[in-house]
């Protein structure tokens, strides 16, 4: 090859070089995993995630154990590059959840956290800020398989507002909406209005006698 040829190729290659853009890195996780969940309330899952483009979503999936089919929450961006998400409350015959973590760059790359266990227990305390309390109680459980129940199994209906099903439809929670009453109330109730029906209504779980609305209910203060 002639020298001029030489510095010809030489020179097309840094140009080219130069003109290509780094390659995306995957994100990276930094996490620290939960200890306990708590029998009676909400486990916290928290996460930092660094990523040199923009993150499109970030996912922590769970099951209770014994329980097949994953269910996940949609975690929430908090400070700096920090996310974070509410698991339902487990029942009482709950002794573990399985949980792990995805999160997704809008160029496709996955940074992930491996499923981990852990266990239920009734002296796990979870202080919850205002904002983590709010969406303690207006939970939207994404479902990975057809005909999911809305309520993951091994968990309470409390808090649990809708659901996102696998075509990506958002439906309003209608299986903690009415609870069956047994027959002798209802035969009760309706010698006393003269034949008509009784329908008691609740949030599943908290028993407040408030009807589960198809949209986002009112916020209320913390507790309640």
């Amino acid at each position: 090859m002639r020298p001029r040829h030489v510095l010809s190729a030489f020179l097309a290659a840094s140009v080219s070089f130069a003109g290509s853009a780094p390659a995306a890195e995957p994100p990276q996780i930094k996490f620290e995993p939960l200890t306990c969940a708590p029998s009676n309330g909400n486990a916290r899952v928290r996460i930092e995630v660094t990523t040199t483009t923009p993150l499109e979503s970030a996912r922590v999936y769970f099951h209770a154990d014994q329980k097949t089919g994953e269910y996940y929450m949609e975690m929430r961006r908090g400070e700096a590059d920090s996310h974070w998400a509410m698991l339902p409350i487990p029942i009482s015959e709950t002794k573990q959840i399985d949980y792990r973590i995805v999160v997704k760059t809008a160029d496709g790359l996955e940074g992930t956290v491996q499923p981990m266990t852990v266990p239920v227990t009734s002296d796990c305390s979870v202080l919850l800020t205002d904002d983590e309390a709010r969406y303690s109680r207006n939970l939207v459980i994404g479902q990975t398989l057809p005909n999911q129940s809305t309520v993951p199994p091994g968990f309470e209906c409390k808090g649990i507002v809708s659901e996102i099903n696998v075509a990506g439809e958002l439906r309003p929670n209608d299986e903690c909406r009415k609870v069956p009453v047994p027959f002798w109330l209802a035969a009760a109730g309706a010698a006393a209005v003269g034949g008509g029906a009784v329908i008691v209504s609740n949030t599943g779980g908290g028993g407040t006698g408030t009807p589960v609305s198809p949209s986002r209910p009112s916020v209320r203060t913390a507790g309640n």
